[in-house]
């Protein structure tokens, strides 16, 4: 008997709908509404046919393998994070085999044909499935006449994702964004933490339930080793994984986890390459020219080692003895994995993840006076926009500190940073769900200001 995920009440009527609703909010004209009202409706009738048809096809080519999983989570995101999220909560949650099914956008007007291939390639007590989804919002957008709004999308993944779940062998099938019921926190959240349940129940699943860490399969892992250490110019004490993030989004909450320009980093980098580590550069950037025949051997990004960049930052990310990164879907595999990771940039505040030491941004007010580390902790904990404060990336000598400190640490096999204090921090934190330890650079700096 095939368990079926609890769907959003939703139909093709109620779609239709929400595009008439947002339409209509637009202002424009009758005839206006109703051209883009008419186009936004064939336009969603093509592209659900188009990706039933393909996800059918999909199916049948990967029944077999589908049929020896004990659960199914069929997702709503192709985000690279939440993929690995929804992989490691299935893992964790059922303690036996789990496939996640995402789709990999193989149409997007909107340029999200962004997930990464390699994922299926992953290995550890589940399987990713990629399966070609046809991505068609905003289609008409240049025309300004349609906007295909998110919240149609939405309802267009929990309408489409479970029809998809029920030609699937049977098996236990959960939606996953309803696998939240059964990690839900029982203790009520904190003031301004409303909207994170999820994740903090996820948070204090994996410090619950540890799993085995996380590897490319054995095939993929040979081939990126073979190009990695061609590439390298000699042996190295260890390897030193940089996850930079530099996403362009207007998605405020988004742009704020980014990093600063690479200059920011040529400081600590350098510093590590002393100490006689290899370093893997990852995410959104590449060596910048003037700096790659200086570093050859040494630095190493996809481009050096000629490798697809999606099998790159998986390898790296897997295999690295240690790791320092942004904030993003790019930085929770190595923790996963129990590497030792330093988080840079952090923001906001309560952000954590085990086995990590935290560097978070630096806040001001509006006179140009540092925010002191402990008021943020106690007051701005979850304030994500700091409206009438300015939030701004790490400096290369707290970064290069904070970097000299977690060396030592990782070399000496010791916690690097001081714990997080649970006498500030509410319970559902995440610093303090995980463990997680702050960089001493977070009150050396603020200090050193302080007594200018």
């Amino acid at each position: 008997m095939v368990k079926m995920p609890r769907t959003i009440p939703v139909s093709h009527a109620h779609i239709v709908r929400v595009i008439r609703d947002e339409i209509t909010q637009g202002g424009d004209t009758e005839p206006k509404r109703l051209v883009a009202l008419t186009l936004s409706v064939c336009g969603y009738f093509l592209i659900y046919g188009l990706n039933m048809l393909i996800a059918r096809l999909w199916l049948l080519r990967h029944r077999a393998a589908l049929s020896g999983l004990a659960h199914l989570i069929p997702m709503q995101s192709y985000s690279f994070g939440i993929i690995l999220e929804g992989m490691d909560a299935g893992r964790r949650l059922w303690q036996a085999r789990t496939g996640v099914i995402a789709p990999r956008p193989i149409l997007s007007v909107r340029r999200r044909n962004d997930v990464n291939p390699w994922l299926a390639e992953l290995e550890g007590g589940f399987a990713i499935f990629l399966y070609p989804s046809v991505q068609g919002f905003n289609i008409y957008r240049p025309l300004r006449i349609v906007h295909w709004p998110v919240e149609a999308h939405k309802k267009f993944q929990s309408w489409f994702l479970p029809v998809l779940a029920r030609a699937l062998p049977e098996t236990d099938v959960e939606a996953f964004w309803f696998a939240a019921d059964r990690l839900l926190p029982a203790k009520k959240l904190s003031a301004g933490n409303e909207h994170y349940g999820f994740h903090v129940g996820y948070a204090m699943l994996r410090m619950q339930r540890p799993v085995w860490p996380v590897r490319l399969s054995q095939a993929a892992r040979r081939r990126a080793a073979t190009a990695i250490e061609a590439a390298s110019s000699s042996s190295f004490g260890g390897t030193l994984n940089f996850y930079l993030r530099q996403k362009s989004t207007v998605d405020v909450m988004s742009n704020l986890r980014n990093g600063g320009g690479f200059t920011d980093y040529v400081p600590a980098i350098e510093l590590a390459l002393r100490r006689g580590w290899r370093i893997f550069i990852n995410g959104d950037v590449r060596i910048p020219t003037d700096l790659r025949d200086r570093w050859k051997g040494r630095v190493l990004d996809a481009a050096s080692c000629g490798l697809d960049k999606g099998l790159f930052s998986l390898f790296a990310a897997t295999e690295c003895t240690a790791s320092v990164g942004e904030p993003g879907g790019g930085f929770w595999l190595p923790t996963m994995c129990g590497i030792p990771s330093l988080m840079i940039n952090s923001f906001p505040y309560y952000m954590g993840r085990e086995h990590t030491v935290l560097l978070f941004k630096p806040v001001t007010d509006p006179s140009g006076r540092r925010i002191p580390f402990q008021t943020m902790l106690s007051e701005h904990l979850y304030d994500h926009r700091c409206d009438g404060l300015h939030v701004s990336t790490n400096s290369p000598e707290e970064i290069s500190d904070a970097v000299a400190e977690f060396l030592d640490a990782a070399e000496a096999k010791q916690a690097a940073g001081q714990a997080a204090d649970a006498g500030i921090l509410p319970w559902d934190a995440f610093a303090r769900i995980c463990g997680s330890r702050y960089a001493t650079a977070n009150t050396n700096f603020a200090e050193r200001i302080a007594a200018q």
